[in-house]
């Protein structure tokens, strides 16, 4: 009796990978309100899970920013010139755990949070990292949010609680 070897030439992401690929997609995409809440819905999603499995597996693996990832099995790429390419390709990755995910719904939350309580901000807030989402969150008057963000984060209190001094003053 022979023991066949079965090698997987194409990956299958599990559903939290599929989900937090495309809310990451859609904040580089869309930076509208519906836009907003979707890619919130697809981070909760994403959240629930990565919650459903034993921890130690709960993690995502994403290409490192400025690194290429290639598929096993994929063709070999083409250069301008129309021959395939020499040089190695970098095969960097992130691995995005739990509290990471919670970072990003928390931000893409308070986002949201943003736009719906003044609208024209929905495509300023669709890029702005932490610390500019405490700032504008300050300035909308949107404490309870900025300080979610800034306890998420472990950013300084400092600016909320000036802005809160300056609102009641």
């Amino acid at each position: 009796m022979s023991v066949e070897r079965l090698t997987v030439s194409t990956f299958d992401p599990p559903a939290g990978t599929v989900m937090f690929e495309f809310g990451m997609r859609l904040g580089r995409e869309v930076r509208t309100q519906p836009g907003l809440q979707k890619q919130v819905n697809c981070y909760l999603a994403a959240l629930n899970c990565l919650r459903l499995i034993r921890p130690e597996y709960a993690w995502i693996v994403q290409p490192a920013s400025g690194a290429v990832y290639e598929r096993p099995g994929a063709s070999p790429k083409r250069n301008a010139d129309g021959d395939f390419s020499s040089e190695p390709v970098r095969r960097h990755v992130d691995i995005l755990e739990l509290k990471d995910l919670e970072k990003e719904y928390i931000l893409s939350r308070s986002r949201l949070t943003l736009a719906q309580h003044h609208p024209p901000s929905a495509a300023i807030a669709g890029g702005a990292s932490a610390v500019e989402m405490v700032a504008l969150l300050v300035q909308s008057g949107l404490f309870d949010s900025a300080l979610s963000v800034c306890l998420t984060f472990s950013l300084s209190l400092t600016s909320v609680f000036e802005g809160l001094t300056f609102k009641y003053v």
